[in-house]
């Protein structure tokens, strides 16, 4: 057991929020415009960005001066519908703008199925909850428009890892199929079989369409770090010619800023100015790059058994909320996010929703309201504490500052009036604990294995209680048999109502069965200094 304060845990939690904080700090170096779809004053542009710009196209500094002769028509109007709609799906708040562009594509012969993939693609670059957000929003579209539309599954035939190579091999060739391969990096096989095998092979939108989405998708992240190199040079071997790839950065600089475009200029030359080959019509798999992972159905299943115990009734009416538009999200929530990342060995139920609780708190999107508040809950359902929940949201202030935390906060504490808990507050020193109990507990010969099963839920209910401190079960090292319950709590009002609350007197009734002698129970008063140690 660990407390809120332990040096590890709040690592583990930090960790979790770097890979959406680190690349945001690293931004904040460059000089940042208002992202705006129709700019109505010419860009002020110092020498270092028209020298940049000028690399890219030397009529691009004047270009964008005149603002609206900014786009040169070498996308045609299918193409910069899709990648309008791939840069509101990744910018993810833009609720409005994005249902625009829906409609915007629809207009321009983007098929209906096309924008529901659009959707469900940018979870690979801007994660589940701006996925969700997009297929929602372009739910909503296809109603109000009544545009003729059935859902249905459209996932890719085959192994995931062979398929997944093959779309790298067609895509970026040999090299890149090798190097993803062979590389020692646990996030690999994730890529492979899930980014690559799953989505990019997905027969509704085409290997082409989704080089050209993906790069501006990246430049709405901010990614500098090889991905906008590789699929400038992928956009390339697939067919897209330079102008088409200018053209693509300079649309969605309209939309996410100048900054994004000055950021990407430099990867995305070296892309560029990288010798290739054409890519070949179609990617076959090799049967010999197949490996023996689970089948679909029992990562589905896995994750549906992690689901159960984490998020119960909330988690699985976000799953099945896609139903009617995108039934496979529903089914990648279930198989990816909780199949194969919540059911991971590594950490517990409780370090990951934690973990979670931060990584949102650090995203602070509009998007992330909903899945903060389900991981909230999630969090106090395999035993956090609400003293916990807060200390992880807290402990982004110096990362991501106050207003993201502030909000997340506002989260927190409406989870916690709805269950009706009390986030005791920490005195100077610590919260002290009026009394201490010390439970003894030794089952019938053999029985150890079932008394545990019934105390562990008693536990964590009993940590979610009003004037709880900690509630800690220990064994025997020597005897699996014998238990004991450490218990510290504020007062002895707050003893007499758990002694009255459900999962007390269920496991009290249980008890007899169990033991082999009573229970014993012995009241302490602690003298020496009170540290603050807290159930995790």
């Amino acid at each position: 057991m660990t407390d809120p304060a332990n040096p590890q845990r709040r690592s583990l939690i930090l960790a979790s929020a770097v890979a959406v904080t680190v690349p945001a700090m690293a931004k904040a170096q460059i000089a940042m415009s208002s992202p705006s779809s129709a700019p109505t004053t010419p860009p002020l542009l110092d020498q270092r960005a028209r020298r940049l710009l000028t690399r890219l196209d030397p009529s691009l500094p004047d270009r964008l001066a005149q603002s609206a002769g900014a786009l040169s028509g070498a996308l045609d109007p299918r193409a910069r519908a899709l990648v309008g709609l791939a840069t509101f799906a990744a910018m993810a708040d833009a609720a409005e703008p994005y249902q625009t562009q829906v409609r915007a594509a629809l207009a321009a012969g983007v098929q209906p199925g096309e924008v529901v993939e659009v959707g469900l693609h940018v979870l690979v670059y801007a994660g589940f909850p701006a996925a969700q957000a997009a297929i929602q929003r372009t739910q909503a579209v296809f109603q109000e428009d009544r545009v003729p539309y059935r859902a249905a599954s459209g996932r890719p035939q085959g192994n995931d890892r062979a398929l997944g190579l093959a779309n790298l091999r067609q895509a970026g060739g040999d090299a890149a199929a090798r190097t993803w391969a062979m590389s020692p990096s646990e996030v690999a096989p994730l890529t492979v079989g899930f980014a690559h095998g799953e989505i990019w092979n997905r027969p509704g939108l085409s290997v082409r369409d989704r080089e050209i989405i993906t790069l501006a998708m990246l430049m709405v992240s901010g990614d500098e770090d090889g991905g906008l190199t590789f699929h400038a040079t992928t956009c390339r071997r697939l067919g897209w010619s330079r102008e088409a790839i200018v053209e693509t950065l300079i649309q969605t600089a309209g939309d996410a800023g100048l900054a994004r475009l000055l950021a990407a200029i430099e990867p995305v030359l070296d892309g560029l100015d990288r010798p290739i080959e054409a890519a070949p019509a179609v990617a076959q798999p090799r049967p010999e790059e197949a490996d023996q992972a689970l089948s679909d159905e029992a990562r589905q299943q896995r994750g549906q058994d992690a689901l159960n115990r984490i998020s119960q009734a909330s988690g699985q009416s976000v799953v099945s909320s896609f139903d009617a538009i995108a039934p496979d999200l529903g089914r990648y929530i279930l198989e990816f996010s909780y199949g194969d990342i919540f059911a991971r060995p590594g950490l517990d139920l409780k370090a990951r929703e934690l973990a979670t609780v931060a990584a949102l708190t650090a995203t602070g999107r509009t998007v992330d309201e909903i899945p903060i508040s389900v991981h909230i809950n999630a969090a106090l359902n395999v035993g956090a504490s609400p003293r916990e929940v807060t200390e992880a949201i807290l402990h982004m202030l110096p990362y991501v500052g106050f207003p993201r935390v502030q909000k997340a906060m506002t989260a927190a504490s409406d989870v916690f009036a709805e269950r009706r808990l009390t986030l005791v507050p920490i005195a100077p020193g610590g919260q002290a604990p009026n009394l201490t109990i010390i439970g003894r507990l030794r089952a019938k010969p053999g029985r150890g294995a079932e008394l545990q099963e019934a105390l562990l839920p008693v536990v964590a209910a009993s940590r979610q209680e009003a004037g709880c401190i900690n509630y800690d079960l220990h064994v025997d090292e020597a005897n699996p048999d014998s238990f004991v319950l450490y218990e510290n709590w504020t007062n002895q009002a707050a003893l007499d109502a758990h002694f009255q609350q459900p999962h007390s007197t269920a496991l009290a009734a249980r008890l007899p069965e169990l033991l082999e002698i009573p229970l014993t129970m012995e009241r302490l008063t602690e003298v020496s200094a009170w540290i603050g140690r807290k159930s995790p």
